[in-house]
């Protein structure tokens, strides 16, 4: 019984923390080029999505360096679109 409590608190634990997403597993998650995502990130470019989350810095450079995006935020932008395009997956609801 003890070893199900603990597994249960280590699960609950496990789905409520934040998980970074790095360009690669969003490339992957989305299945668009990584030019795309940049695209969509440019105000200045006329495929600028305003919806889509902007990364965050995940080092302490500033202007370069690794960024990555919240699970979360990517897991919403892609519900959000589910109004417009059949439901592709990539999201796992709890």
């Amino acid at each position: 019984m003890k070893r199900e409590i603990e597994t249960a608190v280590m699960a609950s634990s496990v789905d409520s923390r934040k998980v970074v997403l790095r360009m690669k597993q969003v490339i992957e998650r989305l299945g668009v080029a990584r030019s795309t995502i940049y695209d969509w990130m440019n105000p200045e470019s006329p495929r600028h999505a305003q919806d889509f989350p902007l990364p965050i810095r995940l080092s302490a450079v500033t202007g370069r360096g690794a960024i990555g995006w919240l699970e979360s935020d990517i897991c919403r932008w892609i519900e959000s679109r589910d109004c417009a395009v059949q439901r592709v997956g990539g999201c796992r609801h709890a």
